[in-house]
């Protein structure tokens, strides 16, 4: 095999790879669900919800049944905050036009672990911010593929 066939072998790879990815992007996340307290946006008191992540969407719901949904979050364009005053035991999710000092307008979730989770470690917190980050990605790049334009 001559050089220029190698690179293009290797180029040809290449391309295969990211294609490969770029379609792994395109197939949801698992689902997942648990049990957390959630901050109130009118009254900021903790109640406790059952969360449930499918397909882009977290939803959360009085109860493990699933019959009354409170709300549903549209995760495309949002993002999991570092910000310090969120304490280890909490999860923040909101749009990222947030960062840029514009109100969430309700769009924005602050999710508190159990103490019963929060005891255990971190394990529960990263396992929930991984799965969050995952439907974040895949809502994004629906959004993308559809052709909508980001709100940002």
């Amino acid at each position: 095999m001559t050089p220029e066939e190698a690179a293009a072998a290797a180029e040809m790879e290449l391309a295969a790879e990211v294609a490969a990815a770029e379609e792994a992007e395109r197939l949801p996340p698992a689902p997942k669900g648990g049990t957390f307290r959630k901050q109130g946006h009118f009254v900021p008191t903790m109640r406790t919800r059952f969360v449930h992540l499918d397909k882009g969407r977290l939803s959360y719901y009085t109860n493990e049944k699933m019959t009354d949904c409170k709300k549903a979050l549209d995760l495309a364009d949002c993002y999991i905050s570092n910000d310090p005053k969120i304490f280890f035991h909490q999860i923040y999710i909101a749009p990222l036009d947030v960062q840029k000092g514009k109100k969430a307008g309700g769009r924005d979730l602050l999710l508190e672990m159990l103490e019963g989770d929060s005891v255990g470690g971190s394990d529960f917190k990263i396992e929930w911010i991984q799965a969050i980050r995952s439907h974040i990605r895949y809502a994004t790049r629906m959004r993308i593929d559809a052709g909508k334009p980001s709100p940002i």
